[in-house]
């Protein structure tokens, strides 16, 4: 989805620019890479958004406090990696009317998932990550907090039955074509007040059908993709762009 986004985004910038998918397998990172630091600037996904720091010149903002690159831009002749899951996710949320607030259940710890885990603790939430794998979902924890040391962190398997205010999808459990998966049981989800799925496609999860039914305010990952990208062109191009605009594209989009 991501060109699609992009290239309405250039658009309403007025912008003559172009947005392409370059996949990548991991041993030829190394060698895309002095492609990739020729353009003006580029996005990264999962699993190179640490892996892509080392070749690079400098990272700032939530890309330096959380070890995690997903856009890079020329700026006065130096590459410069950026992290813009941070702000897409808390720009979605404002977006949906879904306060990022209260106790956190955070599903997964990988991805997007690393950099809210630290959004969260940041912020001094409460949080506790589910994960399949909880050493490794320890050792982020430990992480966090060996740089932050605000609330503990609590790990916990997708089992959990716990009181949260805001439940959090960040794993792949319930994307196309895996549409009838839900990575926790129905009791969790009833336990909480509101649901995000950072799954965009289906646009409606059934987690968030489910969380729908049990009367939680729901929204899906469709949004925090776009306003990630908005920050991305923003970035970019130093320029802003209105949330009516990302709007507008997050209804058309079809998926």
């Amino acid at each position: 989805m991501s060109p699609v986004i992009h290239k309405a985004l250039l658009r309403s910038l007025e912008i003559n620019a172009e947005y392409d998918l370059y996949p990548t397998p991991p041993e030829k990172l190394t060698e895309r890479v002095p492609a990739l630091l020729s353009m003006d600037g580029f996005n990264v996904t999962i699993p190179y958004k640490t892996e892509i720091i080392k070749f690079l010149d400098g990272v700032e903002g939530y890309a330096e406090r959380y070890g995690s690159v997903n856009t890079v831009a020329m700026k006065a002749g130096r590459n410069i990696g950026y992290n813009t899951d941070c702000i897409g996710f808390l720009r979605a949320l404002t977006a949906e009317g879904i306060p990022f607030e209260g106790n956190i259940l955070l599903l997964g710890a990988g991805g997007a998932g690393r950099v809210i885990a630290y959004l969260a603790a940041e912020q001094g939430l409460p949080l506790t990550i589910a994960a399949r794998d909880t050493a490794k979902a320890k050792l982020l924890a430990d992480e966090i907090e060996s740089k932050i040391g605000k609330s503990p962190i609590e790990i916990t398997g997708f089992d959990t039955t716990g009181e949260f205010d805001l439940i959090i999808n960040s794993t792949p459990v319930g994307v196309f074509p895996k549409i009838n998966e839900c990575p926790v049981f129905d009791e969790q989800i009833k336990r909480c007040k509101y649901a995000y799925d950072l799954v965009y496609n289906p646009k409606e999860t059934l987690f968030m059908k489910k969380a729908k039914d049990f009367g939680l305010k729901t929204a899906g990952g469709l949004s925090m993709l776009v306003f990630q990208a908005v920050a991305s062109e923003e970035i970019w191009h130093n320029c802003k762009i209105s949330d009516e605009t990302a709007n507008n594209i997050i209804e058309n989009l079809v998926i």
